[in-house]
């Protein structure tokens, strides 16, 4: 599968981190749209969970995928890493709800 068969507009957004603390752009990845991005962005936090204050995502660019274009417009911050509730850090598992998946509910 390709990132067209996801994207039929032939284009993809660009985005990239900025460490606040270290003062530099991590480098670039691809995303469909920001909640993707953003979603990406609190699992790459991983460890530096408790340091997301230094991070911030950010709408680079679009990028074509057929003629490997980069076409910049409004560049932006889509999120400040201090935005992020704690209850997104990736590194907490998240809560078991009986019934749902391949939990089973408790005998009584």
């Amino acid at each position: 599968m390709t990132l067209q068969d996801h994207n039929t507009n032939k284009t993809i957004n660009m985005y990239s981190i900025l460490d606040g603390a270290a003062k530099f752009f991590i480098n670039p990845f691809f995303a469909e749209n920001d909640a993707h991005a953003t979603r990406m962005f609190c699992g790459s936090l991983g460890d530096s969970f408790p340091h997301r204050a230094d991070f911030s995502l950010h709408y680079l660019a679009k990028f074509d995928i057929e003629t490997g274009e980069v076409i910049t417009d409004s560049q932006h911050c889509v999120i400040q890493g201090r935005s992020l509730d704690v209850s997104l850090d990736p590194r907490i598992p998240a809560p078991t709800i009986y019934g749902v998946g391949p939990q089973e509910t408790p005998q009584q």
